[in-house]
């Protein structure tokens, strides 16, 4: 098979555990770029704390941010595609998080907001070299434009404990996804990784066939069973590997890089 686009996850598949990308992935990429594949990059991080990547990379697609939520142009800046989370939804999201004392954070447009500095934005921000906006009130009172997105802080075993019950409730409304354990993200049912791949696979004629796409998480799995060739790397989730047609070294053993080079030799 001749793959024709890559698509790749970032953090804990491309990245290294020190959120580097190494010279053999760097290297693997531009080969395969040189040959005319398209590389996209999907990734659950906003544009702002995705862009230092992309500066090392041969970007010649534009980038899926926000779990495909948001598709921008990184060269110009252009929005291509955006599925925000209706406000009602919204809302009752925050009202959840208020009931439960979790901590939430709510993205609109390049800037995420949060109602103080605490332990989990600082342990965010650490994660995503990203700075929000602290509001000093309740998120519900602040929020006043469709956000991207909606986020949920809480410990990983809270987060196994409430994702199939809200996945359940949100069916067919929302799109529902962990992209760390302890984060519970809540999209458009219209976003997804996959269905922004599919949205540019349409737009530039390749066929689902023609793709190879990485990833660890759970928000990745839609992503690897819609590509022809869908690889997760040795670290990711057991549900992600199940789901996967190939299983590729760790992301600290550049994982992405050895399969990028034998497919494009």
């Amino acid at each position: 098979m001749q793959y024709k686009l890559i698509a790749t996850d970032l953090d804990d598949t491309l990245l290294r555990s020190d959120c580097t990308i190494s010279p053999r992935s760097k290297a693997a990429i531009e080969r395969a770029v040189d040959k005319g594949v398209h590389f996209v990059v999907a990734t659950g991080r906003m544009y702002v704390s995705t862009k230092q990547f992309l500066d090392q990379l041969p970007i010649n697609m534009p980038v899926i941010v926000y779990n495909g939520a948001l598709i921008l142009d990184h060269h110009t800046g252009e929005t291509i595609y955006h599925k925000p989370v209706p406000m009602a939804l919204a809302m009752e999201i925050l009202d959840i998080a208020a009931e439960l004392g979790v901590y939430a954070h709510v993205y609109v447009g390049n800037q995420y907001f949060m109602p103080e500095h605490c332990v989990q934005s600082e342990r965010y921000k650490g994660q995503t070299t990203t700075e929000g906006t602290p509001v000093h009130m309740d998120l519900r009172k602040f929020l006043k434009t469709d956000p991207t997105k909606v986020l949920l802080i809480m410990p990983p075993d809270k987060v196994e404990e409430l994702r199939p019950i809200l996945k359940e409730k949100y069916k067919g409304i929302l799109n529902v996804v962990v992209s760390k354990p302890d984060y519970l993200e809540f999209l458009n049912i219209e976003a997804g990784k996959e269905n922004a791949l599919r949205f540019l696979a349409e737009k530039y004629a390749v066929d689902p066939g023609e793709i190879v796409a990485f990833g660890d998480s759970f928000n990745d799995v839609g992503m690897l069973q819609y590509a022809g060739l869908g690889v997760a790397v040795s670290n990711s989730f057991p549900v992600v590997q199940e789901n996967a047609d190939r299983i590729c070294p760790s992301n600290d053993e550049d994982g992405v890089a050895q399969t990028l080079e034998e497919l494009f030799q």
